[in-house]
């Protein structure tokens, strides 16, 4: 298997203004109830690791296994989301963001695929053309990526 690294995210807190602000440390954000992704089987995120070492845990009250299940948990709660950043453009579009009260671990995000693929001509297009269209996207969301 193959790789390329195409861009780092990280770490973001969403949450609904409408019913909450933003946690403004870290002791108030481990007293939130929180709802996470936990891929099978039952794997954290990685924020849940960096935390854990530090002998940290967070509430769930939710685990869902993908981030389109997140909203609805999150959507008129006084509930917290840790998710990539980059979920801002899109299933956590509308809600409020900021920055996790702690340091937190950079997302790689890489295109992968399969040595026998390595010269296939239509596969060579494949990732030129992801990766002409990542950089100008990367580009524009940076600039929507402040927190919010």
């Amino acid at each position: 298997v193959l790789q390329k690294r195409l861009f780092d995210d990280g770490y973001w807190v969403f949450y609904d203004a409408s019913q909450r602000t933003a946690p403004r440390s870290l002791v108030e954000y481990l007293a939130a109830e929180h709802v996470t992704v936990v891929y099978e089987p039952r794997r954290a995120l990685d924020i849940d690791q960096v935390l854990a070492a530090r002998g940290l845990v967070r509430p769930f009250v939710a685990m869902v296994p993908s981030f389109s299940g997140i909203p609805a948990f999150v959507r008129g709660t006084s509930r917290l989301a840790t998710l990539p950043g980059m979920l801002r453009n899109t299933s956590m579009h509308g809600f409020a963001d900021c920055a996790p009260p702690f340091d937190s671990p950079k997302l790689p995000m890489y295109m992968i695929w399969h040595l026998r693929y390595r010269h296939d001509p239509v596969h060579c297009w494949l990732r030129a053309s992801l990766e002409a269209v990542v950089a100008p996207s990367l580009s524009a969301a940076k600039r929507d990526l402040e927190p919010g």
